[in-house]
């Protein structure tokens, strides 16, 4: 095969060179080859280089989102020193009442329980167990965590839950009947803890009706942030929330 293969290169490279028409099609041909092997050949780099790239960007982000909050609560008069690590999910669930993530950082990278998790879309949860590796995450979508929540525009508060159901809508309860609201506004944290920074985007009222018998609205959170599709987190640290805790009476609200 390999004999066969070296005459039948040698052959049409003297028949390439015995007309114009035939010079003319092998250098099409070899043309095409050359560009074949180029693109084949810059695609297996890039493939390479993909993993490499993605941990450049994931660390840019980083470092944007932990300016931004900087940013943010420097503006806000509230210069809080927030520090983010990056993260993988490594699990995710989303199909049961109470759903935790598993993500691939740890006590080594200095994570600790009560660390909110966020991702570029909106807030994830909150890190409640720890290894020296990996850490546990409970998710919005679990039926035992509470968020403080505000609308964006009046700053009315309440507190956001997932009833269950689809991981698409929470449920922001407590928000008093004297807050105006339209379809479409924004839901933010609330900054009334130390898990998570005030003004992170959450999502947006898709639906509201007064409680019956009460003076608060039952407000419907669609979220910015798709649940069951998550890839890359970034862990956020107050260093100061044991010292600002230690003289608040402890709150059920996140």
């Amino acid at each position: 095969a390999l004999v066969f293969s070296v005459l039948f290169v040698f052959s049409m490279l003297l028949t390439s060179q015995s007309s114009g028409y035939h010079r003319d099609l092998f250098s099409k041909w070899s043309t095409s080859l050359s560009s074949w092997m180029h693109q084949s050949t810059g695609s297996l780099g890039y493939y390479m280089n993909l993993a490499q790239d993605n941990q450049r960007l994931t660390d840019e982000n980083e470092l944007l989102l932990q300016e931004l909050l900087l940013q943010k609560q420097t503006a806000d008069n509230q210069p809080i020193p927030y520090r983010v690590s990056a993260a993988r999910v490594l699990r995710n669930s989303f199909l049961i009442d109470y759903n935790y993530i598993t993500i691939n950082i740890g006590e080594k990278q200095g994570v600790r329980p009560e660390m909110g998790v966020v991702s570029a879309q909106g807030i994830v949860g909150v890190v409640r167990h720890t290894t020296s590796k990996y850490s546990q995450v409970m998710s919005l979508l679990n039926k035992d965590l509470q968020v403080n929540a505000k609308l964006k525009k009046s700053s009315h508060f309440g507190s956001l839950k997932w009833e269950g159901g689809s991981p698409t809508f929470l449920t922001l309860n407590d928000v008093p009947n004297s807050a105006p609201i339209a379809l479409g506004d924004t839901i933010t944290t609330g900054g009334m803890s130390t898990i998570f920074p005030d003004g992170i985007p959450i999502g947006i009222v898709s639906d509201f009706s007064l409680k019956p018998l009460t003076n608060f609205y039952e407000i419907e959170v669609t979220l910015f942030q798709d649940m069951t599709n998550l890839g890359v987190v970034y862990v956020v640290e107050n260093p100061d929330r044991i010292e600002i805790e230690s003289f608040q009476n402890p709150v059920d609200e996140q």
